[in-house]
């Protein structure tokens, strides 16, 4: 009868969506998963260990737990810092304060450590970086003459200082903890930082699925 075949047709249609919609959470289940891999061979070839590549993921994954930032936003910022000659060990506490620095605003993130990286590159302080950190909104000019007693003429001349990246890294997080310091828990208490943790968790989840 009519009845009967509009019941089957709504039936096999509601057979089809649920599978596409199967389908659709395997393949996202396995790209999450398959990311978590790429970035662990990744850090096992750059720690030049497997343990300590794993031991690697674990720790940033402790990290993005505790904060707005995703599982792959951690894994990224710590390659590039990583790849621009930062100390494993150093790599997560710098982290944290480039995230309250910045309000745990992932762009903004990835652009500071862009600049923190090519400061430890060079080997010195310089212009360039300080305007990047200035643009990712980081007071680093400010900084700099506060924390190393510099004069505004010489912040303008700044090359000629000599300062070694060492020195300006170590002054910069200074500054950044004396005036961010618990910036990446305020924003995790925001609208958008719970959104975030709740997607990272969704990611998580579909990782462990692929």
């Amino acid at each position: 009868s009519p009845v009967q075949l509009t019941r089957v047709h709504l039936a096999a249609g509601a057979v089809v969506g649920l599978g596409a919609a199967l389908v659709a959470v395997g393949g996202s289940a396995v790209a999450a998963a398959s990311k978590v891999e790429i970035y662990r061979v990744r850090f096992e070839t750059l720690l030049k260990s497997k343990a300590a590549g794993d031991q690697f993921v674990k720790m940033l994954r402790d990290f993005a737990d505790v904060t707005p930032f995703s599982d792959e936003d951690a894994f990224r910022g710590a390659e590039r810092l990583l790849n621009f000659g930062f100390q494993v060990g150093d790599i997560i506490p710098l982290m944290r304060d480039l995230g309250d620095a910045v309000g745990a605003d992932s762009e903004r993130f990835m652009r500071a450590s862009i600049a923190l990286g090519q400061m430890q590159a060079k080997g010195r302080a310089s212009m360039e970086e300080l305007n990047q950190l200035a643009e990712a909104g980081i007071p680093a000019f400010k900084i700099l003459e506060e924390q190393l007693g510099l004069t505004q003429k010489q912040m303008l001349n700044l090359g000629a200082q000599g300062i070694a990246s060492d020195k300006a890294i170590e002054a910069l997080r200074r500054g950044i903890q004396e005036r961010f310091a618990g910036g990446m828990e305020k924003a995790s208490r925001t609208n958008v930082g719970l959104w975030s943790n709740v997607q990272a968790g969704i990611t998580r989840t579909m990782a462990t699925l692929g």
